[in-house]
């Protein structure tokens, strides 16, 4: 009888270490489950973040190519201007020249008839 008792507390101290280590898994079996669902979540979050990332992306590079084709635009527009001002300018000194010559010409004749009347 004492033997079957021995033997029924070394079994019952096997079962407790069998259920202590049984509860120690399932501990870390659930803590590592908690760490690849956290693990899965970022995942999603950083390829929501890369998705959003390259919309973005796109988006400055169409607002880019706009914004190069305007300064495209406007640096054609400033050549013409400048053209058109170096014209304005050539076009006012041939008429300042030619006004000065007519004025010199009137003042000539103006002189010549008062030198011819008096």
């Amino acid at each position: 009888m004492e033997e079957y008792l021995h033997h029924m507390k070394t079994l019952r101290s096997q079962m407790n270490e069998v259920e202590d280590q049984a509860a120690k898994i399932s501990v870390e079996e659930q803590t590592q489950i908690t760490t690849i669902q956290t693990l899965e979540k970022d995942l999603v979050s950083a390829k929501s973040e890369i998705k959003r990332l390259k919309e973005d992306t796109e988006q400055m590079m169409k607002a880019r190519g706009e914004i190069c084709s305007q300064i495209l635009e406007k640096q054609r527009k400033s050549a013409v201007l400048d053209s058109d001002s170096h014209t304005l300018a050539q076009v006012f000194q041939e008429y300042h020249e030619s006004s000065t010559r007519s004025n010199s010409t009137k003042n000539k004749r103006g002189k010549k008839t008062i030198l011819f009347l008096g």
